[in-house]
């Protein structure tokens, strides 16, 4: 073997070495729930644009308190054998770093929280503690252990309105800013849009939920379930147009577009972070568009 082959040999071992490490930090990005925390912190920092406040610490607490409350979820499902196999495989091997960055994100949800304190905020708050116990943890109902997650036909709302409620409405009141008729729109349109970002994680699960769950793929079946929301998403721009500004509505539009098409592309045999990476990451494109246009426009 020659110089120039031991050379080529040594390039090719830093290169396979070098994409072992991002894919490895890729997957612990998805499967950690930091992805969907950074989504909901761009949420909230474009709650603050549209109403021209400041988010930021509003955004941190909502960013660590979905991270931990997801992987709290989790673990709850792998305690009980509810996970994936690939997923319950990666949780295992991973569950200290896991439980260590849920404990340094709990200490920052007290610190932020301590700085933000208000009965307000507390009284707003405790709904949805309440709210993500009962998913987490079953509950007695006409003598059946119960989910919330497992009540037929409500997965889906529930997600749409508690993310929706915390992300506008944590952020309002964290401001003292009262709720009036402009508020409650763009409530209902993060709604809406919350709603229909959540379809293909909906059409992915279709081989993995029971019918009992009653989603809205199971209900409608996948085509008309896009037909729906593609309806939902082009009325949610027609009221954009129509209630926001320039740079909020042309963020919102293009970012819409995007998970038009890929509603539209979505399969039950999706590519694995089809739906946790590239959808559930378009917030975080909005965000990003949002400030763009407020800085280069």
């Amino acid at each position: 073997m020659n110089l120039l082959d031991c050379f080529e040999l040594r390039s090719e071992m830093y290169y396979f070495c070098a994409m072992g490490v991002v894919k490895n930090f890729f997957q612990f990005y998805i499967y950690s729930n930091m992805h969907v925390a950074f989504a909901v912190s761009c949420l909230c920092m474009i709650t603050g644009a549209v109403f021209n406040i400041n988010t930021t610490n509003s955004a941190l607490f909502m960013g660590l308190s979905t991270f931990f409350s997801y992987n709290a979820i989790r673990y709850f499902k792998y305690q009980s054998s509810q996970l994936r196999p690939q997923l319950n495989v990666w949780f295992s091997r991973n569950i200290t770093i896991l439980l260590l960055l849920n404990v340094f994100a709990f200490l920052g949800m007290c610190l932020l929280f301590y700085y933000l304190l208000s009965v307000m905020l507390v009284m707003f708050l405790l709904p949805f503690v309440v709210i993500t116990t009962a998913y987490m943890l079953p509950l007695n109902c006409k003598n059946k252990k119960t989910a919330l997650r497992k009540v037929p036909g409500l997965k889906i709302f529930l997600i749409s309105v508690t993310w929706a409620s915390l992300v506008v409405g944590f952020p309002l009141v964290a401001n003292t800013i009262s709720v009036g008729l402009f508020e409650g729109k763009y409530f209902l349109l993060v709604c809406v849009y919350v709603f229909v970002l959540t379809l293909p994680f909906d059409i992915r699960d279709l081989d993995f939920d029971t019918d009992a769950l009653k989603t809205i793929p199971q209900l409608l079946g996948v085509f008309r379930t896009k037909i729906l929301g593609v309806v939902l998403l082009l009325l949610c721009m027609l009221l954009f147009l129509i209630y926001f500004h320039s740079d909020i509505w042309f963020s919102f539009s293009v970012s819409a577009m995007c998970l038009l098409f890929l509603l539209c592309m979505s399969t039950a045999n999706q590519p694995r972070f089809y739906a946790s990476f590239l959808v559930e990451g378009i917030p975080i494109f909005q965000y990003l568009l949002l400030c763009y246009c407020k800085h280069y426009t």
